[in-house]
């Protein structure tokens, strides 16, 4: 299953990829670069997600949500 989705997603992100560079080489940059950004931000999600999944598994909720009040609460106060 896993090998059939790399494949699949290895020849349509190629076919994309050609198709944008045969129409205009400034199309595949655009293109190319679209998909990076999507590759970055998607592995940058993952990082911040296993940062709230392992401050979960180590202190619990509770002392999560008094972190958060008082990062609300400084930021308040730097507004003002």
């Amino acid at each position: 299953m896993v090998l059939i989705t790399l494949i699949t997603t290895l020849f349509f992100t190629g076919l994309i990829l050609c198709g944008a560079y045969y129409i205009n080489i400034y199309a595949g940059i655009v293109v190319e670069s679209i998909m990076t950004y999507q590759i970055l931000a998607t592995k940058s999600l993952k990082k911040e997600s296993m940062k709230v999944y392992h401050a979960l598994k180590n202190q619990g909720i509770d002392e999560l949500i008094r972190h958060a009040v008082h990062i609300a609460k400084y930021a308040e106060i730097q507004r003002h």
